[in-house]
């Protein structure tokens, strides 16, 4: 029996030295089988090794797909990166999308461009086929009227309102984009629109009722202090004024004190979803069926039915409120109040407006205020209104283009973004060593000497980028431009404000370059 045993564990042995063997030359035969048919004389000639052979075979099929397969996008990346391996920027971002969804989604996309233009030149690299620039030549450039370049649809169509359809800022030809803005041009530019500063005049009384009656806190210190949202106010105020001006009816939001049918709310969510939707590489789901519908009995689908209710077929287009970044944005100085609130006196005592009329400054008047308009320049310059990417792309030829003194050609289908913070607040080139810091000061140059002269007017040119250039110019720019200068005044000539808190800060959110204000919280008391 032992004997028995012992040839069958050499038998076994011997089998299985022999299986070893076929198998160790099974990766031949697997080759052969694939490329030149292989002979039936080196076929496996038992099921365990014909079934070990597919299995290989398969596998080595599987490990070519993959390697095809990583060669296949090592060499797209790699063309990609050599497109524009000339520009420099954070690591990875000539091969992946990675640093800029991160960017998006961290809700601070502002400072991580700003970052990248500082550390690695005017024009920098932050993704596979996008460059971001703080040079306000080159952006004046390329989007100037007659411009080649044109709107990136990976960017702008994540804005839709509705799936599928463009409106004046989303529409990406230029063509239609430009027979669009002919057909609204004449409502916003104020020129045929007679009514449009006495529409701005109900509203700002409005909004000065408001604060007066429900906000406003005794001096004397003798009664419990009124803290008051001031972002909210102002965007009833922004919402109250544009429904006017492009459907002729006012939602109502300061006559109710409160955010009608929800739609600021549903904004604010439609932004956030928006923001993580673009993060994530995923923009294709703005063409889906889930957006705001005009079957909704609150929020943007509300909003979106009562503007077809009451203008059929009517498109209106409108800028961001930016009043609350100029009135209380920063913690307030004394020179700051004294020096607005003197101009504001002064005004007054000049008999422009009186202290205690009901009658609102004219836009004429409020523009003859230098103090009052360099505090508005300052405020848009420190904190831009809007710091959207709003990337061009270059035409089929590609461009060459000039940036501090350098030449660069721009490969054609490359997107350029707008590096607002970059090119505004943090641009000591134009506004000197001490551009972080809001100086109103610094626009109240003596027009008589040349070199001033020419400092304010590349600044005043810089400065007016905020509001686009060109084809894209804004435009609600005349609109936004005259409820600053009467509503700061008409607020200052009624009200001091102090932060409720001055140790903590208001809440600014950057969602698809657009703010979300919350916490604006002041105390309100009467102008002596």
């Amino acid at each position: 029996m032992y004997y028995i045993s012992c040839r069958v564990r050499i038998c076994y042995r011997s089998y299985e030295r022999s299986f070893r063997a076929r198998l160790a030359i099974l990766p031949v035969q697997s080759w052969l089988a694939i490329n030149i048919r292989a002979t039936p004389h080196i076929s496996p000639s038992t099921p365990l090794e014909n079934t070990a052979m597919e299995a290989i075979i398969t596998l080595q099929r599987f490990y070519i797909f993959c390697a095809l397969a990583a060669l296949y996008v090592f060499i797209g990346r790699f063309i990609q990166y050599w497109r524009l391996r000339q520009f420099k920027g954070p690591p990875t971002s000539g091969w992946s999308w990675w640093w800029h969804s991160r960017a998006v989604l961290s809700r601070a996309l502002y400072w991580h461009y700003s970052n990248a233009t500082d550390r690695y030149g005017p024009i920098a690299r932050v993704a596979p086929n996008l460059l971001v620039t703080s040079d306000g030549d080159l952006w004046a450039r390329l989007n100037a009227t007659r411009t080649a370049y044109y709107r990136g649809e990976w960017w702008y169509h994540c804005a839709r309102i509705e799936a599928g359809k463009d409106n004046v800022f989303t529409e990406c030809d230029n063509e239609k984009h430009d027979q669009r803005r002919k057909k609204l041009a004449f409502g916003y530019s104020g020129k045929d629109n007679f009514a449009l500063e006495s529409s701005i005049d109900v509203h700002i009384k409005e909004l000065v009722h408001l604060i007066s009656s429900k906000y406003v806190t005794s001096s004397s210190g003798n009664e419990v202090t009124k803290p008051m949202d001031l972002a909210a106010k102002m965007q009833y105020f922004t919402l109250d004024v544009i429904s006017h001006i492009g459907l002729g009816t006012p939602f109502g939001h300061l006559k109710t004190d409160q955010d009608v049918n929800g739609y600021l709310k549903s904004m604010e969510e439609g932004l956030w979803i928006a923001t993580t939707i673009f993060g994530l590489g995923m923009n294709w789901l703005r063409n889906s069926p889930l957006g705001p519908s005009e079957k909704d009995q609150a929020g943007f689908g509300k909003m979106m039915a009562e503007a077809r209710k009451i203008v059929e077929d009517r498109k209106a287009y409108n800028c961001w409120s930016i009043e609350n970044y100029h009135v209380i944005h920063h913690e307030p100085s004394a020179g700051l109040h004294e020096a607005a609130g003197a101009e504001i006196d002064g005004a007054v005592k000049a008999g422009i407006t009186a202290k205690n009329s009901e009658d609102i400054i004219s836009e004429f008047e409020a523009r003859r205020l230098p103090y009052l308009s360099a505090v508005i320049r300052e405020g848009m310059r420190i904190h831009p209104p809007v710091v959207c990417l709003f990337p061009r792309v270059a035409p089929p030829s590609g461009d060459v283009v000039q940036v501090s003194g350098k030449e660069y050609f721009i490969p054609g289908g490359t997107m350029i973004g707008y590096a607002s913070w970059a090119m505004h607040r943090t641009n000591k080139s134009v506004y000197g060593e001490d551009a972080e810091t809001f100086r109103p000061e610094r626009w109240l140059l003596d027009q008589e000497v040349p070199e001033e002269k020419q400092r304010l007017s590349q600044m005043t040119k810089i400065n007016d980028m905020i509001f686009g250039h060109g084809r894209w110019n804004c435009l609600g720019k005349s609109i936004a431009l005259l409820e600053l200068h009467k509503t700061i005044f008409e607020l200052f000539k009624h009200f001091d404000f102090a932060l409720a808190n001055p140790h903590q800060s208001l809440k600014a959110i950057d969602s698809m370059g657009l703010w979300e204000i919350k916490d604006m919280n002041v105390i309100v008391t009467e102008r002596q």
